[in-house]
């Protein structure tokens, strides 16, 4: 029989971690409620259907397919109008919100935490599925309450964003991400002798192409972001609206990785994928002309993930200084507007031909004449 897992985050689950809560079993993982007992696979009915479509939910959710997601909610809603989960996601695809693991960093007690995605400054509370999700939610005290807190700090994060949003205290010209610690098979941080975090190759490319920059003639007032290079911004606070902010600033986002693994990395692939999505969805309107430069040392054309084959691609396996010269190129002209030089055009007015009057006579005069003689 197939290993249940959490419809949400996939942790495996069991009885033993699983808090049971009114029939329901909450996921120490991610917090989420579900109803493992209908997760049985010879059970063919409603109830499993429910579940396996919420799995499927979570999952465009985590993949910020939020169209896609309220078209599935539609249908959940007409079908389960008394279930609370349907309407919490229905209230976490209306506000573009998807689920990240948490790193500790975060003062956050779940192990997965909500990223928001859009920059619409209405209060979550005022939107039309959060209250619904909460009075549905009501004969459940613990359900009640992780929803309550889950809306509450995506709220509190909002005000953030918006704060920083309008006085741009996070605002960045250029968006840098990339995968900073190396992880071992076991998923763990490697360290070394020191006890520091060993950094991968991945990173140090980053850190080069930061400098470049820098010290570019052009580029050397652009503001860059990259993470570890901006530690003293992320000191004991926590740092969503930050990222958030920095995203949305952006005119380019540079996104380096020498490996499939690297880059699918949860909080690399969320940065990237909220990027595109904020490429694919900005409008004619809008101000900023986003760019997105993949940028490698390892990596094969055949190897780079689908949604980067329309988008611009640097290789720096086979020319390193020529592949640096392409992408600060690409870079400028983000920023620095081509100047098309334009030669001034010189009309001239054509004189209208002249009809030779002598010509015209002496022929008359000879018709003349050849009609007399015949």
């Amino acid at each position: 029989m197939i290993e249940k897992r959490c419809p949400g985050c996939l942790n495996p689950f069991d009885t033993f971690t699983w808090k049971k809560i009114n029939g329901y079993y909450k996921c120490p993982c991610c917090g989420g409620i579900h109803d493992m007992d209908a997760l049985d696979l010879d059970n063919k009915d409603k109830r499993y259907d429910l579940i396996n479509r919420k799995e499927k939910i979570y999952r465009l959710l985590k993949n910020l397919f939020f169209k896609e997601s309220e078209s599935e909610l539609r249908d959940l809603r007409d079908e389960y109008p008394d279930d609370p989960e349907v309407y919490y996601l229905s209230a976490l695809s209306e506000n573009c919100i998807c689920y990240m693991k948490n790193d500790n960093k975060l003062k956050w007690k779940y192990d997965y935490i909500p990223t928001l995605n859009n920059i619409d400054f209405k209060n979550i509370f005022e939107t039309n599925f959060v209250n619904i999700a909460l009075d549905k939610a009501k004969d459940d005290p613990e359900v009640l309450e992780y929803y309550t807190e889950v809306f509450k700090y995506i709220e509190n994060t909002r005000k953030k964003i918006q704060n920083a949003y309008i006085n741009k205290d996070y605002n960045y010209d250029i968006f840098i991400s990339t995968k900073i610690t190396k992880i071992n098979e076991k998923g763990e941080i490697v360290y070394d002798d020191k006890n520091n975090a060993v950094k991968t190759t991945d990173y140090e490319l980053a850190s080069k192409i930061y400098d470049i920059i820098r010290k570019d003639d052009v580029l050397k007032n652009k503001k860059v972001f990259l993470s570890e290079k901006e530690k003293k911004i992320f000191v004991g606070e926590e740092y969503e609206h930050i990222i958030f902010s920095a995203l949305h600033s952006a005119k380019v986002f540079i996104l380096v990785g020498n490996s499939r693994f690297n880059i699918e990395w949860p909080w690399v692939r969320n940065e990237w994928m909220r990027y595109l999505y904020l490429k694919e969805s900005s409008n004619e309107t809008e101000i900023i002309n986003r760019k997105f430069i993949f940028v490698t040392e390892d990596m094969k054309i055949n190897e780079i993930p689908r949604e980067f084959n329309n988008l611009q691609h640097v290789f720096l396996n086979e020319n390193y200084e020529s592949g640096i010269n392409n992408l600060l190129s690409f870079i400028k002209k983000t920023f620095v507007p081509t100047i098309v030089k334009i030669e001034p055009i010189e009309y001239r007015m054509e004189q209208p031909k002249q009809k030779n009057v002598e010509r015209s006579e002496e022929r008359r005069v000879g018709k003349e004449c050849r009609s007399r003689w015949s």
